[in-house]
């Protein structure tokens, strides 16, 4: 397949996803949404260096984004 069909077909498979996300009610949007996250985690989970990996990724931008609201806090006192 050559890029200008490659193109041409991926975007007309975001039309088609953005079609049926237009098509959902909200509430079956956050239900996607959810189960989505849920398959995300499940598979997470399932690789143990994976998880490892999320986990410190995750809690190291919990620290650094509390250090900032620390910072900008002591800022405002000033």
């Amino acid at each position: 397949m050559k890029n200008d069909e490659l193109d041409a077909a991926l975007k007309h498979e975001q039309a088609k996803r953005r079609r049926r996300a237009l098509a959902m009610t909200p509430e079956e949007r956050i239900e996607r949404h959810l189960q989505i996250q849920a398959e995300a985690m499940a598979t997470l989970r399932a690789n143990p260096a994976a998880w490892e990996a999320f986990q410190r990724r995750n809690h190291h931008q919990r620290r650094a984004s509390l250090a900032a609201a620390k910072v900008a806090e002591m800022k405002r006192k000033r």
